[in-house]
């Protein structure tokens, strides 16, 4: 095993796109069911049922929000990388430079 770390600006980009494309996704995916949700309450009477329904689609959206953090960590993350990643590379084109 070596002593050094190797960095793919071109790898990171295409995991942060894999990982775009899936988040996206899954904000697409509640998005859209907070509209369906939305508008069949507004629609819809179920005697009984639909106070417990409403029960699961709060934590439904309670997940849902969680889900939008942790998107949103994840995107910080990545840009934080990409900014830690940049700095190092500089600060190594400099000390090889100044051999």
């Amino acid at each position: 095993m070596s002593d050094y770390t190797k960095y793919s600006k071109n790898a990171s980009g295409d995991v942060q796109e894999t990982i775009t494309s899936i988040t996206t996704e899954l904000e697409t995916l509640i998005d859209d069911h907070e509209i369906d949700v939305n508008s069949v309450m507004s629609e819809t009477v179920i005697e009984g049922a639909d106070v417990t329904y409403l029960e699961k689609d709060q934590r439904w959206a309670l997940a849902a929000q969680e889900a939008r953090e942790i998107i949103a960590i994840i995107r910080s993350v990545m840009e934080e990388n990409d900014g830690i990643a940049d700095s190092a590379l500089t600060r190594a084109r400099t000390a090889a430079e100044n051999i």
